[in-house]
């Protein structure tokens, strides 16, 4: 086929977005879970809890480890619902911090 091969110079793949991908003659069985604003809402949940003034260290730090649990719930094929609104719950009682919270665990379903 030589027609052919002198036919096709160059392919250019341009590829954006969350995790994209090519598949050129193979199965993808992966799963992309990817959810920007549920990303983004966590980050604030970090920003408040760091810029916050009235909350002692130790509780700064245990709540950042407790928003690590939920990023981490948050991440699995299938989070679970009560682990997120438990582990929000958990953290300090801060209508800014709450808020964004409940926003979280509205986002999983």
């Amino acid at each position: 086929m030589p027609e052919a091969e002198k036919a096709i110079q160059s392919i250019t793949y341009n590829i954006s977005g969350s995790n994209a991908r090519v598949n050129n003659n193979s199965t993808d069985n992966s799963y992309n879970i990817i959810n920007n604003d549920l990303v983004s809402k966590i980050e604030d949940l970090r920003t408040e809890l760091h810029n916050n003034n009235n909350l002692s260290n130790k509780v700064k730090e245990e709540s950042l480890e407790i928003v690590v649990a939920v990023e981490e719930e948050c991440k699995k094929e299938k989070p679970n619902k009560v682990v997120v609104r438990s582990l929000v719950r958990s953290l300090p009682a801060i209508e800014s911090i709450t808020t964004i919270g409940a926003s979280i665990v509205s986002m999983l379903n």
